[in-house]
């Protein structure tokens, strides 16, 4: 069903944000929240998350063949440039008076 729903509204994007938070233990000794914040951009509907065998899209002019661990190329380029804008809005972000 939530494979379902995301395919259904194009939910291409699974973002997994991860930051450390002040008095919460951590299993790496070095690390504080001042120095690990970032973020894990995956494919969301195809690929891993795809079902066995068939096609993504059936009866769309986008359809491909699907197997697991594959992504096909219509999900690559708005996954990079999701991934790629987010980069650029956290660097501004980070940036004195950005």
């Amino acid at each position: 069903m939530l494979l379902g729903i995301r395919v259904g509204f194009d939910q291409y994007v699974n973002l997994r944000p991860i930051r450390l938070y002040p008095g919460v233990p951590t299993p790496i000794q070095t690390a504080t929240p001042k120095t690990v914040d970032f973020v894990v951009v995956r494919e969301n509907t195809e690929g891993e998350y795809s079902r066995q065998g068939g096609l993504f899209h059936p009866g769309a002019p986008t359809a491909s063949p699907c197997r697991p661990g594959s992504s096909p190329a219509r999900a690559a380029p708005g996954l990079i440039r999701y991934a790629f804008e987010l980069a650029r809005q956290r660097k501004a972000s980070a940036t004195p008076g950005g």
